[in-house]
């Protein structure tokens, strides 16, 4: 009986193991979540020019949210400080910005709009300005724009980012 028992476990394990573990199986292959598409925005990114130096750092907080600082230096002096996140909240991804001494310390959420395999478009239509924040792969570079109105006519502003090794 001790045997035939044993036996039983043995198979019921063996079945459980066997058909349990299909991860690769149509049924169970998930598509990648809409955070996990904007991996390549994950790393170090800036920008030189005459005017300063924009550093863009971007991190994996854990399986819902990205999150990211980015600074702007003039000389020795930061004069600008942004802190972002990415957050996957069920089928949607939101971009949350917090700038110091901006928006009554408030952080501002713009949902997303669009995505593709480059392209990532995101907007609050209630915020002054910007309304639209959008991130742009091209190769090993990023280009953030940022758009909306202001005094009556639509202004953008481009900042081109090369990823640091």
């Amino acid at each position: 009986m001790k045997r035939h028992i044993l036996t039983s476990l043995s198979l019921a394990a063996l079945l459980i193991t066997a058909c349990g573990g299909k991860e690769d199986s149509p049924e169970k292959r998930q598509e990648k979540s809409r955070l996990e598409k904007a991996a390549w925005l994950l790393g170090s990114w800036k920008n030189s020019s005459d005017q300063g130096t924009m550093t863009e750092t971007w991190t994996k907080d854990n399986a819902d949210s990205y999150s990211a600082k980015t600074y702007f230096v003039i000389g020795k002096d930061t004069v600008f400080r942004e802190l972002s996140r990415l957050e996957e909240t069920g089928s949607n991804l939101q971009c949350v910005i917090s700038i110091e001494g901006e928006n009554d310390e408030k952080p501002v959420t713009f949902v997303m709009t669009k995505q593709s395999e480059q392209n990532l478009v995101f907007e609050n239509p209630k915020h002054d300005f910007p309304n639209k924040i959008t991130y742009q792969q091209k190769g090993d570079s990023v280009i953030a724009e940022i758009s909306g109105m202001q005094k009556g006519k639509i202004e953008k502003e481009r900042f081109a980012m090369v990823r640091v090794k």
